[in-house]
């Protein structure tokens, strides 16, 4: 299918805008009206972005149940120095819903979008389930990367999609899904809601209002359906320990008393120029519990990536 970009007016509404309120502070709401959004048609998908700034490319790669949302402090404050660039993953946000049984990943879409926007190489940031897919993106096409930050996230010891779904995986799924669908779906959202806040450290409840505004938009579309193998899982893992790219990578952790986060994650034995930084007091989104903490992290480490 023939990719396109389709650009868009700048607007929000309902959820959306009560959410940003929520984030952002009053001194960066008045760079909103130079966001540019946009779509990105891909195979039986399209794909909502927005854009800011000037400058080498940077892509917010959002966590699962989220949106780009997420990114709210990186999105603006960033942009003052870089091109900074978020999207919805398909099947969350303003993208497309997913299609059960067609086969695709989350990294060949984020590669759609970079071709789309003209994009040879980016910076990537990805936290959650975010991280994961910038590590697919490291080992599928380490070419297009500049640098990558793995917050929350990274390796998944999952099968890929090299691994069918075997009937009786299949069979399980069709039972768990039978399961759910005996259950509400704003019981499964506030569970959800209850995961991530478990992690948190002393910001907790000052993130609880934004973070429910972003699950409560969610369809909960992935816990009803069969999902194709969206992640590289043990296929990246065997193609990074084979290949090993020189490329420059942050792993970042939050440290909080109900997180659970490693000093000596494997990634690090497997990526020659990886390094690792535990953030204090923050559990799973510490983007948005320390965002002044974590943004300098990563400004300082794309800066260090640039060329001499």
């Amino acid at each position: 299918m023939k990719r396109i970009v389709i650009i868009l007016t700048f607007f929000f509404l309902g959820t959306r805008l009560y959410a940003q309120t929520l984030f952002l502070p009053e001194s960066i709401k008045e760079m909103r009206q130079y966001v540019v959004q946009g779509r990105v048609a891909t195979d039986y998908s399209t794909l909502y972005y927005e854009e800011l700034g000037e400058g080498d490319p940077v892509i917010l790669v959002h966590d699962h149940s989220l949106s780009n949302l997420m990114w709210e402090q990186q999105f603006y404050t960033l942009s003052q120095k870089y091109r900074m660039i978020r999207y919805d993953l398909r099947g969350y946000g303003e993208s497309s819903s997913q299609i059960e049984y067609v086969h695709f990943t989350h990294a060949e879409d984020l590669i759609a979008l970079m071709n789309a926007l003209s994009l040879e190489k980016a910076h990537l940031v990805g936290l959650g389930m975010g991280g994961s897919i910038a590590t697919d993106m490291l080992a599928m096409y380490p070419e297009r990367v500049s640098s990558a930050v793995l917050a929350s996230g990274n390796l998944e010891k999952i099968p890929g999609p090299s691994q069918p779904v075997l009937p009786a995986g299949s069979s399980k799924k069709d039972l768990k899904t039978v399961k759910q669908k005996e259950t509400d779906k704003d019981k499964i959202r506030q569970k959800r809601l209850n995961e991530i806040l478990k992690t948190a450290g002393s910001q907790r409840e000052n993130i609880r209002e934004p973070l429910s505004a972003m699950i409560q938009a969610w369809d909960v579309w992935q816990a009803f359906h069969k999902e194709a193998r969206i992640l590289g899982g043990l296929d990246t893992y065997e193609t990074l320990k084979e290949k090993r790219p020189q490329i420059p990578v942050l792993i970042v952790e939050g440290k909080a008393k109900g997180n659970a986060y490693s000093h000596t994650t494997e990634i690090l034995n497997i990526l020659p120029l990886s390094k690792f930084i535990l953030l204090e007091d923050c559990g799973r989104l510490l983007n948005i519990e320390q965002p002044e903490a974590f943004n300098q992290i990563v400004l300082d480490f794309i800066d260090s990536t640039a060329p001499l």
